[in-house]
């Protein structure tokens, strides 16, 4: 009798443990005051990439620079003028900043650093484009 209790609690520690494990309890980078970003409602959504991540793009990277007009010869076929192009491109992984290639080469941990030839960008626009990634790199 009392090996198959030892053995019950083993069974229910361990799917406890796998519960636990498996809740989502926020990445603690997020914060509950978006600052009026997203108008409310979800209050889990800092950033956006139709009104913060893409102009930031436009601004320095698709505009009339290297990652625009896409083709295969433009920018080595990462084209960034829109959530369509960018989401196929395999640069970002979403939830996942601090992997995805795309900041890597932002920050210059992957080279060439980019944007290429110029300036890097601002910590703040860079801080902008990890948390949207980290949110999960919606097409918002």
């Amino acid at each position: 009798m009392a090996k198959h209790f030892r053995m019950f609690m083993a069974a229910f520690a361990l799917v406890a443990l796998a519960v636990i494990g498996c809740a989502d309890f926020g990445s603690g980078i997020l914060s509950d005051d978006d600052g009026g970003n997203n108008g409310g409602g979800d209050d889990t959504v800092t950033v956006f990439f139709g009104t913060q991540v893409l102009p930031i793009f436009q601004a320095n990277c698709g505009g009339s620079f290297c990652h625009n007009p896409c083709g295969a010869n433009n920018g080595r076929g990462l084209c960034l003028v829109s959530y369509a192009t960018l989401s196929v491109s395999g640069v970002v992984i979403s939830g996942d900043a601090e992997n995805s290639a795309l900041v890597q080469r932002l920050e210059g941990r992957q080279i060439p650093r980019m944007p290429y030839g110029r300036l890097p960008l601002d910590d703040s626009l860079i801080l902008q484009i990890r948390t949207w990634i980290d949110e999960g790199a919606l097409d918002n």
